[in-house]
């Protein structure tokens, strides 16, 4: 089950003594508070023998029921304690041996019925009988009969120790769930999180209270929203035929969805500069960049260079002369780089004078960027395992907060710039809610749409084609929320960072695991900017990364330290770029489809094996094609036939690799980069062209028809 997130309350009237005390774990939200005193109204109470005063010999006790895996469903660690109790008669024991992951819960059929507007303080009191981290939990289900996942508002380590302390938590309806989905709220409580520790816990005087938030303060619920079906524009069917008349091509297509982001000026691999700001980008690297034909890019932290404590700080000016450097080497246009300024962990701030003296300073140079991204994944620290205390947004409100002043400030120094925000939009407080209470100060939204899917433990179709479905319904939705909370205006999403961004088989961070960059990697990018083009849900897309090291390949596009090698990702977008013409060239026709995870764990996704892009160039001489095969075993006869173009095949390549675990690093392009195999043809006649073949599973084909004179 998915946890949402609750801000814990950061403050209350007669509080005593208070101790902070951080998070730990996933799932994490603002401030935890201990303490020995709190007035409740008790007769407000949602929780049923939550002061287990109730006299009751039962296992567990009344209004409590075991929870998770059966082998751990012992009722003798789930008992009524009197001689240890915090107040009134008897607490809660939990006892969690070594080696088990058994948890109790309030009792299902007296669940919790949440309503829309409300918020729901929640407090108890715990201690435990050695120093320990423990669990606790809010969790949300659409269903009891039978059980329905929904969104769950809480999930957190709560630290414990030998004296009874209080713990607070506050869940609002509508930023950590929504009443319409999660229909039962429960109470769950683990004596350790760690399966490996064996810890007894005592929780006594359980209450919940609700209350009404401030009108207005309800977040929109994009289930409510009307989303359009994913078109994509093939119907069921044993084969691929596509029929497509190129005199009804017209649309423009969407080449900003094909761009590439760089990691920062003075990278961890120390390229494209060293930390005094010389160009050190090699040759053989930099001409490798240039041959993309990138049609936009991203770079972050440019207001924190160099990174290294050692090293004196840039000025802001000269920050902004090497990013304008390094667009002129690579051949970007300036308005096509995405500026970020500040530091990429969301550690510090920059003031927004900053920014306008950065806005005014390129103005000045005639540098022309307009795309102005304030802060990378701001809610990083906040929503970390080990927060900081220097965080610099330690809740979305000192984000939105400072996303108006910078706004404001950008806006005086270029009336024409536009103004990011950057949201999580799986976690509501820091997306849903951002885009509410911000709106107005942004012109497009950041919410980098990485497939996080597990690549070893999850189908080739799923990563390829189901994770890609139901990520594209996420843009859509994310776009229907800016649209109602920004009426009449356009205001447009900018994807600065994405692809599969799977952890490693040991849990190695995805920088480590190459099934992000091989094979799954380069199909799971190819069918998303199929659709990106295509279909346009957003404004662009710069994928992630541009420059690493050969130490880890899951997301590198180039290596620095293996100038002459190429990746898989490289040539994926070496090929992709030079097949987007100009005009999308709408088709139909029949695709095997496929079935797959839904968008909620009760719902299943069915869509195209095999998903295609056909583009023209402006002046329709050339007809470009880009086909996916997202399955893994099966290959599928290929029919597309053209109306009114009769043209000669110019261009035709395939890329593909049988080995999943494969390293996405080439040493050189033709084991990966092959020719279609010989059983393609193409025919002319009568005003029409009609290609056949057969597409090879798991597999790219890239095809460019002339028109013959």
């Amino acid at each position: 089950m998915t946890g949402k997130f609750g801000v814990l309350l950061k403050s209350f009237p007669s509080v005593l003594l208070v101790a902070a005390v951080l998070l730990a774990g996933p799932n994490r939200i603002g401030r935890l508070i201990a303490s020995e005193s709190f007035a409740v109204t008790a007769s407000r109470n949602l929780i049923v023998n939550g002061d287990l005063e109730r006299d009751d010999d039962r296992k567990p006790p009344f209004g409590w029921v075991m929870w998770g895996a059966q082998q751990f469903k012992n009722p003798e660690n789930y008992t009524r304690d009197t001689q240890i109790r915090r107040s009134g008669k008897a607490s809660l024991r939990i006892f969690h041996p070594k080696d088990t992951a058994g948890y109790i819960v309030t009792d299902p059929q007296l669940a919790i019925r949440p309503e829309p507007g409300l918020a729901y303080d929640i407090s108890f009191f715990a201690r435990a009988d050695r120093p320990c981290q423990g669990r606790f939990m809010v969790i949300g289900y659409e269903s009891i009969r039978p059980f329905v996942d929904a969104e769950s508002p809480l999930n957190v380590a709560i630290s414990l120790d030998t004296q009874w302390r209080q713990y607070r938590f506050e869940i609002r309806e509508s930023m950590d769930f929504f009443a319409e989905s999660s229909r039962y709220l429960i109470l769950g409580f683990q004596a350790a999180g760690d399966s490996r520790v064996e810890c007894t816990m005592w929780v006594d005087d359980v209450v919940v209270i609700p209350r009404k938030m401030p009108a207005g303060a309800r977040l929109i619920n994009p289930a409510t929203l009307s989303i359009p079906p994913l078109p994509h524009r093939l119907t069921p069917g044993d084969t691929l035929d596509v029929t497509a008349d190129v005199l009804q091509s017209g649309r423009p297509t969407l080449k900003t969805a094909c761009g590439l982001s760089f990691h920062r000026l003075v990278g961890f691999t120390g390229f494209p500069f060293d930390a005094k700001g010389q160009y050190n980008l090699p040759g053989e690297l930099e001409m490798a960049i240039r041959e993309l034909k990138l049609p936009l890019s991203r770079v972050y932290g440019v207001g924190h260079e160099p990174p290294q404590k050692d090293q004196p700080p840039w000025s802001i000016e000269m920050a902004i002369d090497r990013l304008a450097l390094l667009c002129r080497r690579i051949n970007l246009p300036y308005e096509m780089m995405v500026v970020e300024l500040e530091e990429q962990s969301a550690r510090r701030k920059l003031p927004p004078e900053v920014w306008a003296e950065a806005v005014r300073y390129a103005r000045s140079k005639g540098y022309g960027f307009r795309y102005w991204e304030v802060s990378n994944e701001p809610y990083s620290r906040s929503l970390s395992d080990s927060p900081g205390e220097g965080e610099a947004f330690p809740t979305s409100d000192d984000y939105v907060a400072h996303v108006r002043v910078v706004s404001a400030a950008i806006r005086r120094a270029d009336p024409t710039a536009q103004v990011g925000v950057a949201i999580h939009i799986g976690r509501p407080r820091w997306g849903n809610y951002v885009l509410k209470n911000a709106a107005g100060s942004y012109d497009f939204a950041v919410a980098h749409y990485y497939g996080f899917e597990n690549a070893y433990k999850s189908s080739f179709e799923e990563l390829v084609l189901g994770q890609n479905y139901r990520i594209l319904h996420r843009i859509q939705q994310t776009q229907a929320l800016l649209n109602a909370y920004n009426p009449n205006r356009r205001v447009f999403q900018l994807d600065t960072e994405w692809g599969m961004h799977s952890p490693g088989p040991n849990g190695e961070r995805p920088d480590y695991a190459n099934r992000n960059g091989n094979i799954i990697g380069v199909l799971h990018r190819a069918v998303r900017m199929i659709y990106y083009v295509r279909e346009q849900p957003l404004a662009g897309a710069s994928g992630w990364q541009m420059l690493g090291n050969s130490r880890g390949l899951g997301f590198d596009i180039l290596v620095t330290d293996r100038p002459s090698a190429r990746t898989m990702l490289y040539w994926l977008y070496y090929h992709f770029i030079r097949h987007v013409g100009d005009s999308v060239v709408d088709f139909q026709g029949t695709a095997p489809f496929v079935t797959t995870r839904g968008i909620t764990s009760d719902q299943q996704c069915e869509g195209p094996m095999t998903p295609l892009l056909l583009t023209m160039d402006a002046q329709k001489r050339q007809l470009f094609c880009v086909l996916a095969n997202g399955s893994w075993t099966r290959e599928v006869p290929c029919r597309l036939f053209f109306k009114n173009f009769q043209g000669r095949l110019a261009f035709a390549k395939l890329l593909s690799d049988d080995d999943l675990d494969r390293s996405p690093l080439l040493t050189a392009s033709q084991s990966f980069v092959r020719d279609i195999p010989e059983n393609w043809k193409v025919e002319i006649g009568n005003g029409a062209t009609q290609v056949r073949g057969t597409l090879p599973a798991h597999s790219v084909v890239f095809l460019t028809l002339e028109q013959s004179p």
